[in-house]
């Protein structure tokens, strides 16, 4: 299927999130930096597009489990109120540029975790 062959090089994205236990296929991918802002600034995404969008797609979602890719996403989901209880759970962005005993480690815990909640 073509979403086995997304990301850089191909199928990187479907490798990355399959690491954190759980099949591409089983899962909703949220960019929830959805709203474009001056200057394309990351962080002033976040907040607008978080009250606007997010909170909507998971009421319509109800999902059991929140994996957070990357670190700023994580920070921030941290930080704001979650519906029904959810609390997010560290993940790695397809993308991570850190060392691989770091992505293991984030890796483990969040295996940890999603295995607990599913």
């Amino acid at each position: 299927k073509d979403r086995d062959l997304w990301g850089w090089p191909p199928g990187k994205f479907k490798t990355t999130i399959e690491e954190h236990g759980v099949k591409l296929k089983d899962v909703a991918i949220i960019n929830l930096a959805q709203c474009p802002v001056e200057n394309n600034k990351f962080r002033k995404i976040l907040s607008p597009c978080f009250e606007k969008w997010f909170l909507e797609m998971m009421d319509c979602l109800e999902p059991v489990a929140l994996v957070a890719q990357g670190k700023v996403i994580f920070n921030f989901l941290s930080k704001v109120d979650l519906p029904k209880g959810l609390k997010p759970i560290e993940g790695v962005h397809h993308a991570f540029r850190g060392s691989n005993e770091i992505k293991r480690e984030i890796l483990k815990k969040a295996k940890a975790r999603i295995e607990k909640i599913i």
